[in-house]
């Protein structure tokens, strides 16, 4: 079914909306079935993200108009649907999710490796596909502050653990000298 002209204009314009995101990845579930689809809208939403399909054709008049570069939408064959977040605050956990997703769903699609990022935007930055899955390679906040914590930690738990040496040392000289006063005695 044909799409109206006001139809396609109200889009564009809704698109062009949601590229003024702080955070926004490009995704081809092309093959994925409708369960598969809803029950990724539902993990995204814990981490403030949301999923929409718009046609490529469409995506590129949006692109144009936010005078953004459109050559990588060409150079994607499948469809694109659109994961995008208002806030920057989630961005590596959405990645993640986005991630975990496709890893443990791929294989329940006919076609290998159908599921997958296509790109994204972070602060209107473009990100390749590469540049999103490493992004979400990147630990969560709790575990890159425990990494923190050790780097900091671990001088100073060094210098404690040559004091305690020295000390153990020095212990063990004076009972040599005692050992030895006791057997010259």
């Amino acid at each position: 079914m044909a799409i109206s002209r006001a139809k396609k204009e109200t889009i564009v314009k809704r698109t062009g909306e949601i590229l003024k995101s702080s955070l926004l990845f490009f995704v081809d579930f092309s093959r994925a079935k409708t369960g598969m689809i809803n029950e990724f809208k539902k993990t995204i939403r814990e981490f403030g993200g949301t999923y929409t399909i718009v046609k490529k054709t469409l995506i590129k008049v949006a692109l144009k108009d936010s005078d953004r570069a459109v050559e990588w939408v060409d150079a994607h064959s499948g469809t694109m649907g659109m994961v995008y977040a208002q806030t920057s605050d989630t961005q590596i956990e959405l990645a993640k999710a986005i991630q975990k997703f496709i890893k443990d769903n791929n294989g329940k699609v006919k076609t290998k490796d159908a599921l997958m990022i296509v790109g994204g935007y972070v602060e209107a930055d473009f990100w390749d596909r590469q540049q999103v899955v490493r992004l979400a390679q990147i630990p969560t906040k709790d575990v890159l502050q425990g990494q923190l914590v050790n780097i900091v930690s671990y001088p100073l738990a060094g210098f404690v653990r040559t004091l305690a040496g020295i000390l153990q040392q020095f212990m063990l000289t004076l009972k040599e000298i005692e050992r030895t006063k006791s057997q010259t005695a």
